[in-house]
């Protein structure tokens, strides 16, 4: 499993004056939160190699290859091996891997199971016709502006017939302004494990979202893939 992440912000309107000679509009940083892109993979086959071992584990591992700043050029303060900064990827360093004897009687088949799901889905609103609309591949709207203050909201920077975006996970959310001293490890490996569980539940959407009676619905993923493989040490 790999995740490619990039951290947005979200607001709110906090407060407006507006008179016939001036207008003062102030909004509101609330904190910021990862929205990822999923990228996971099981597969399972027949080895007929012989192994000085009857069996064999190793847990699965990862690391960081993050971005120093975001696509602005801006930075958010030092990374470490504790930070995942504005923008990145968690790659699998060493895959979770498992041989045993086959046997078809326990359920043992030739399997290859794919997926490439977010966390986040975006509806193409139809100009000229509110009532309809469609999804759109959502790994092309990643700009702040969608996520800041929806079309919906207040405060807005989008307009009726902007792109609608919507995350339902808010992973790794951080109140306020963000800097990268306010990471922490814990919530990382949290995060990945998050990740992990809604990849095995399928609870991601995939690439354009599905729908199905007019919702969009949570379908990436598959059962095969288990966080409790994950190895932090």
């Amino acid at each position: 499993m790999d995740i490619t992440y990039k951290r947005v912000p979200v607001g709110s309107l906090s407060s407006f004056d507006v008179d016939l000679s001036a207008a003062s509009v102030t909004e509101y940083h609330r904190g910021t939160f990862l929205i990822c892109k999923v990228d996971a993979y099981y597969t399972s086959w027949k080895d007929w190699s012989t192994y000085q071992t009857s069996s064999w584990q190793q847990p699965q591992k990862f690391e960081f290859v993050t971005a120093s700043a975001d696509e602005l050029g801006r930075t958010y303060g030092a990374l470490t091996a504790s930070t995942l900064g504005p923008a990145g990827t968690i790659v699998t360093k060493q895959p979770f891997s498992n041989r045993v004897h086959w046997n078809d009687l326990s359920g043992h088949a030739i399997a290859t199971k794919r997926t490439a799901s977010t966390t986040y889905y975006a509806v193409q609103r139809m100009q000229g016709r509110p009532d309809l609309s469609s999804v759109a591949n959502q790994t092309g709207f990643t700009a702040n502006k969608f996520w800041w203050i929806g079309s919906e909201r207040e405060g807005t920077l989008l307009d009726d017939w902007d792109t609608f975006c919507y995350d339902d996970a808010l992973s790794y959310y951080i109140a306020g302004g963000y800097g990268t001293s306010q990471e922490n490890l814990w919530t990382i490996f949290a995060l990945i494990d998050q990740m992990g569980y809604r990849v095995s539940n399928s609870a991601l959407y995939s690439i354009p979202a599905t729908v199905k009676n007019t919702s969009v619905i949570r379908d990436g993923g598959f059962p095969e893939y288990k966080s409790s493989r994950h190895d932090y040490s």
